[in-house]
Formats: C-alpha cells, sequence, structure tokens
C-alpha cells in the first residue's frame, strides 16, 4: 500500500470518526417519517453507528463491546481501501477521493440504520409491543423503545443474560449510582451469571439474598454441592443442599446441613419420597416429626 493510500485513509478516519456520531442521530431521527419513536435516548451507541456492520450482524451476538470496536474500526478501514481502489482513477486529488469514501461511507450506514430499524412499528408505541420485538430479535437499540423505565431495565437484563454479556449490566445500570440502578444491576447480574452458569459472575453480587440465590441457583442447575458453601447463611445453604440431596436422591446431603429446620426438611422429603417412617426419627422439630409419622407411610 503505498503512502498516498495511507494518508487517505487516516484522514478518512478522522473525517469518519465526527461524521458518524452526527449521521447515527440524524438516520435516528429520519425514523419519523417511518412511524417510530424518534428522539435521541433511541438512538445508537458510536460504535454501533459505525454500521455497514449490520449486514454481518450475528457477530454482535457473541463478541464482547471491545472485540465490536475493533471489528467495526476493521470494517471502515477495509470498506474504505476498497472504496478508494475503485475510484482512484478516476479521481486524482486526495480531497476529492476522502470526501467520496466518507459519503459512500455515510449513505451506507444511514441505509443500515433505517433499514434495521424501520421495521419497528407498534400500535400506539406500545412498550410490551417493543419489548418482545427487543426479546425476539435480541436487540439493545430495540429496547430503547420501550418507554417504562421497569420493563427497559427488564429488557436489558434479558438481552444480556441471552448474549452471555455483564458489560452490558454495567453499561446499563452504573449512569447515577442510585439505589435503583444498583438493585438493577444486581438482578441483571443475577440473570447472566445463570443464564451461562457461571459462579464467578455472583460474586458481584452486592445484594445479600440475590447472591445467595445465584449460588443457589447455579449449584442447582449444575448439581454441584460445593457451590452451596459460597452462600452467606446456614439458611440459605441448607435450601441449597436440599436441592441438591433431591436431585441426586441421596439422603447423606442432609447430615452436613447446619440448619436444623433445613435438615428436618430434607429428612422428611425422604421419608414421604421412600415412604419409610423410619426416617421420621431423624427429625428434631416436633411438628414436623408428627406430621412425618402421618404421612410418611400413607402418601397419596
Amino acid at each position: 500500500m503505498n503512502r498516498k493510500r495511507i494518508i487517505i485513509i487516516i484522514l478518512t478516519l478522522i473525517v469518519i470518526s465526527f461524521a458518524l456520531f452526527l449521521v447515527n442521530f440524524m438516520s435516528c431521527f429520519s425514523l419519523s417519517f417511518t412511524g417510530s419513536p424518534s428522539t435521541p435516548s433511541i438512538c445508537m451507541p458510536f460504535t454501533s453507528a459505525l454500521l455497514p456492520l449490520y449486514f454481518i450482524h450475528w457477530p454482535i451476538l457473541v463478541f464482547s463491546s471491545f472485540v465490536q470496536w475493533i471489528l467495526d474500526f476493521i470494517w471502515i478501514i477495509l470498506l474504505a481501501i476498497l472504496i478508494d481502489f475503485a475510484f482512484e482513477k478516476i479521481l486524482k486529488t486526495i480531497t476529492i477521493r476522502i470526501l467520496t469514501i466518507v459519503l459512500i461511507l455515510l449513505i451506507l450506514t444511514v441505509i443500515a440504520n433505517v433499514t434495521s430499524l424501520s421495521g419497528l412499528k407498534c400500535v400506539n408505541s406500545e412498550s410490551q409491543c417493543y419489548y418482545n420485538m427487543a426479546l425476539e430479535k435480541n436487540s439493545l437499540m430495540i429496547c430503547n423503545f420501550v418507554h417504562d423505565d421497569f420493563s427497559q431495565s427488564i429488557c436489558y437484563t434479558k438481552i444480556a443474560s441471552l448474549r452471555g454479556d455483564t458489560s452490558l449490566c454495567y453499561k446499563k445500570f452504573t449512569l447515577d449510582g442510585s439505589t435503583n440502578n444498583i438493585a438493577s444491576l444486581n438482578g441483571c447480574l443475577s440473570n447472566v451469571a445463570q443464564a451461562k452458569n457461571d459462579s464467578s459472575i455472583c460474586s458481584d453480587i452486592k445484594d445479600e439474598y440475590l447472591l445467595n440465590e445465584c449460588f443457589s441457583k447455579i449449584a442447582y442447575n449444575i448439581n454441584n454441592a460445593e457451590l452451596c458453601s459460597q452462600t452467606t447463611t446456614d439458611k440459605d445453604e441448607g435450601q441449597c443442599l436440599l436441592s441438591i440431596a433431591r436431585i441426586r436422591n441421596d439422603m447423606t446431603i442432609c447430615e452436613s446441613i447446619q440448619y436444623q429446620e433445613k435438615k428436618d426438611s430434607c429428612y422428611y422429603n425422604f421419608a414421604l419420597d421412600r415412604k419409610e417412617s423410619s426416617l421420621c426419627k431423624k427429625i428434631i422439630n416436633p411438628s414436623t416429626y408428627n406430621y412425618c409419622l402421618m404421612y410418611a407411610g400413607n402418601k397419596t
């Protein structure tokens, strides 16, 4: 690649970085002619504006935001080189070639944006309609059409879970550090962790209830009793072990439960399942013990 072409590409990238930011908002506002909402809040982030990557949209679902940005950047460079090759014999001056490349890229971006969003028409802009469409298309962008804050938060959380990407949780719910956002962030992280069965994400959850639920559900999903010890209370650990004992049909796990109420429940379940009233002797709570004797031999 000669030096002139390198200069052209560098200058093109500088110009396009500013132009794409503006055209991104212009293309969003143009949606008003399609019958869809048109406010700045629904416009795509800057990196997403570097499309025609829409034409190979599927990689966005599996790559992180940083890698997506790199892919967008490389895609723009390749397009600029191809366009420059196509017009180098027709357009002799560097300025004209740069403007031609920028103009073509901007036109492609507007077409991609409008085409991808022009079909988003819901009667009276109903939030539920856009919510369902966002999940169907796995699109964060469409979540922005959901006007109800609570539903929009759930929409983001669902998409983050579908993609298994915690970075989406942080981007959406760490804007102002408000209590509502912190709660939503914890919920989002919990959902992603459970969707991926990745217990390491649970540790980032700041809400004790959601943290314990996260470890417990993943322990159940992957049948791993050791994860139960990651919970913060004996009660939550006991409930977790109780669930593992049932799916494994392993009564020996009951003995390792420290929280007496859950230990009693564990033996009670096995006594009823196996119709063995002799197992009721392991139960300490008098009321649970009596119920166990009453029903263990007469399960219907």
